[in-house]
């Protein structure tokens, strides 16, 4: 008796735990009401299944935003608030009456997040089609005229100073040096074109008929991959859609002199002729097929040679080999020869040691 009392006790108790607590909704905000001398005072947000919630701001809401361009005042002022949220609300049931007249179950905001708001600006894709852009704080999405999600593109990242490389980052080198690296990728740019991506997204979305279509990524990241005493080595990623929910990545490779900046060809990091660099990687990597060497050959690039702490990487992207329907990628560890083709002070040095 006694323990069937008690599992009724804890029972009780949760459930008076889970009746005080605070809920969550997110979505769009599809209407909104604002008061000439307070600003916003209420709106209402349909969730990605359709609900549509109501939701009352007091004093004591708190909100936050991390969009780029649109500051918290503004959105509490009620000038932008074509923007998707999260709510955290008490759950106390309030009513709301809509536009149409309809009588809305509504709840106190306690926070609100702004997580996106749409640019006044749209796309056109070549058939006419208009797209709207919405902004985030890491993302730009772009959205077919039904509300379908067609492509997410990233931010670009990089060269960035948080990636370590053993005990070395971008910020531990020289300022000439740093900002001669920072110059060079700027210069660059991004090796993708986004109005091209959103034609082949589109028509990948075309092709998937009735299927539910999930929106691939566009990105671009630039980060540390090695170092050697003279030798500073950054990676390039860069994610291409490929498909419903699909990418494919396409990865590159430069050297920079740590102490001046200075771009360093490829060529001058080996000891034997840039001819020769391609085949004797691929007999350290036992690849013998010579049809895959001969397709090797021709797409073979400076910028397809990538180098980590313990291995050299060649990386021909989907679609530059044509026996390879994905990215092909041949890995040769410095202690299996690759280090005999290097010059001494292009070694990568090796991975630091973590704590004991």
């Amino acid at each position: 008796m006694k323990k069937a009392l008690l599992s009724a006790l804890i029972f009780f108790a949760c459930m008076l735990s889970a009746c005080g607590g605070e809920h969550s909704v997110s979505g769009r905000i599809v209407e909104a009401d604002t008061d000439p001398g307070v600003g916003l005072v209420s709106f209402v947000v349909r969730t990605d299944r359709d609900k549509e919630v109501g939701i009352l701001l007091t004093d004591e809401t708190h909100i936050f935003t991390f969009v780029d361009g649109l500051a918290a005042d503004t959105f509490r002022e009620g000038a932008q608030t074509d923007v998707a949220v999260t709510v955290t609300y008490d759950p106390s049931r309030r009513s709301l009456i809509t536009e149409d007249g309809e009588k809305l179950t509504a709840y106190n905001a306690t926070h609100i997040e702004v997580e996106s708001c749409r640019l006044p600006d749209t796309t056109r894709l070549s058939d006419g089609t208009e797209l709207e852009v919405w902004q985030s704080s890491r993302h730009l999405t772009y959205f077919l005229p039904d509300g379908t999600e067609l492509l997410r593109v990233n931010t670009p990242v990089g060269p960035s100073a948080d990636y370590m490389v053993g005990q070395e980052s971008l910020d531990s080198l020289p300022d000439q040096a740093r900002n001669k690296i920072l110059a060079w990728y700027d210069d660059r740019g991004l090796l993708y074109d986004e109005q091209a991506e959103l034609e082949k997204t589109y028509a990948y979305y075309l092709a998937a008929g009735n299927t539910p279509f999930e929106a691939p990524m566009l990105a671009q990241e630039v980060t540390p991959s090695a170092a050697s005493d003279r030798v500073f080595y950054l990676l390039t990623s860069v994610s291409f859609p490929a498909g419903s929910s699909l990418m494919y990545e396409q990865r590159t490779g430069a050297a920079f002199d740590k102490a001046t900046g200075d771009f360093i060809p490829a060529a001058d990091l080996f000891t034997c002729p840039w001819e020769d660099v391609l085949f004797q990687l691929l007999d350290l990597a036992q690849i013998t097929d010579p049809d895959l060497r001969q397709e090797m050959s021709q797409a073979f690039t400076p910028e397809c040679l990538i180098f980590f702490p313990e291995y050299v990487m060649l990386c021909f992207p989907q679609g530059s080999l044509p026996s390879q329907e994905y990215t092909f990628l041949v890995t040769v560890n410095y202690a299996d020869g690759a280090s005999a083709l290097l010059q001494d002070w292009a070694v990568p040095a090796a991975p630091a040691e973590g704590p004991a």
